[in-house]
């Protein structure tokens, strides 16, 4: 069993096409097929059932799809970890943070780590929030910057706030609100109101909001309720409803879509924004990290 196997078997199963499969890897159909062939004989077990028609995976292929794409992550990162430690590097730290917080400040500590520890690779990644969380308790990541949200806080996490945002209303450029420069609670009264939110739960701020409209006997014609933020963008772009969001999320649409904000009058409690980490770990570039970040 080899890399390349393990590519091409993970190819198939995904396009479940043995010509699409040649296509995508740059290989003849007949190299696909010697080495499934290959893998079958190796594993003593049948992976696809093909037919004239159709190609799908039979019961052991999918036990051992699992495992092949384990291997191959494992496979990759070593490959990784031997190149990096040819360059010098001596350990690494893996990031994690939420796609549309502005980074800067994630920026400067990013730097100053680097400038400080050389030796030391960084792998940063963006990502939504609930993804970075699953990732993070995965051992995938190993510290995450994320905006506090309600799973979050149902886990048993070391957090450290790194800053704060406001929460601001959101519409389209020809919308009444265009003309405000902050409205109030009651100005949402009637309003076509997208619900920011899901099975995920990890976008709760347009919720909290919605609460707070009721608890003043403010109503809302609720249009919609996703927890897909570029969803959120769509329908705000089409000048379908209104809604709330963190101030972090403006730089997605800064300067070419429909969509304009404005503060909030009253007071509300901002959105915090954290650094996560699983308090069980004590590796030394971990250590390393959290000594700038506390800084």
């Amino acid at each position: 069993m080899n890399q390349k196997q393990l590519e091409i078997f993970i190819t198939l199963a995904q396009n479940l096409n043995f010509t699409r499969t040649a296509e995508q890897l740059y290989l003849s159909q007949t190299t696909v097929t010697l080495q499934i062939r290959s893998l079958e004989e190796e594993l003593h077990a049948k992976l696809f059932e093909r037919t004239s028609r159709s190609v799908r995976l039979t019961y052991a292929g999918t036990v051992f799809l699992d495992g092949a794409v384990e291997i191959l992550e494992k496979m990759q990162r070593t490959i990784d970890l031997t190149g990096a430690a040819a360059r010098g590097y001596t350990g690494q730290l893996r990031i994690g943070f939420a796609d549309d917080v502005n980074a800067t400040g994630i920026s400067v500590m990013l730097r100053n780590f680097t400038e400080q520890h050389p030796q030391i690779r960084l792998h940063v990644q963006g990502g939504y929030p609930a993804e970075l969380l699953s990732r993070l308790l995965a051992d995938e990541y190993d510290l995450i910057f994320t905006p506090s949200f309600r799973r979050l806080r149902n886990e048993h996490l070391s957090r450290y706030v790194v800053g704060t945002y406001q929460t601001i209303a959101a519409f389209h450029k020809d919308h009444r609100f265009a003309e405000r420069k902050s409205v109030g609670y009651s100005d949402f009264a009637e309003e076509n109101f997208i619900y920011i939110s899901g099975e995920s739960e990890d976008l709760d701020f347009s919720g909290l909001f919605y609460h707070q409209l009721l608890s003043r006997n403010i109503h809302v014609n609720l249009l919609d309720r996703t927890d897909n933020i570029d969803t959120v963008f769509l329908m705000l772009d089409a000048d379908m409803g209104i809604t709330v969001l963190p101030d972090y999320f403006t730089g997605r649409f800064a300067g070419t879509s429909q969509i304009r904000t404005c503060p909030i009058a009253e007071s509300l409690k901002p959105t915090d924004y954290l650094a996560v980490w699983k308090p069980q770990k004590h590796e030394r570039e971990l250590e390393l990290f959290l000594k700038i970040l506390r800084q």
